[in-house]
């Protein structure tokens, strides 16, 4: 199961960065939108509080109108790709881990 995820992921975002690549989008923005939001989605399930969800939320939001407001779509791309590699993540390593 392991492996099929792992080719998924991979096709995935292999994919997404030869069409940006392809439309000429911008390389700071989707970095940009992946280093922000890789971290919060692969310890998703450290978030129990109602103010850490507060936090986040607002956080989002204001996020998303900024992006959309100036014109800076492509980090929408990085946030993708931090989706597409981070629950893999949190799904095999970080989910698993006792401490």
């Amino acid at each position: 199961m392991k492996i099929i995820i792992g080719t998924l992921t991979a096709l995935l975002f292999s994919g997404i960065l030869i069409f940006c690549i392809e439309n000429d989008c911008s390389f700071i923005q989707i970095a940009f939108g992946f280093v922000i939001f890789l971290f919060p989605i692969i310890f998703v399930s450290e978030i129990k509080t109602n103010s850490r969800v507060f936090n986040a939320l607002v956080f989002l939001i204001l996020f998303a109108y900024l992006n959309i407001k100036w014109g800076y779509y492509s980090t929408f791309i990085g946030v993708l790709l931090a989706i597409i590699l981070g629950f893999p993540i949190h799904y095999f390593m970080v989910r698993k881990t006792k401490i």
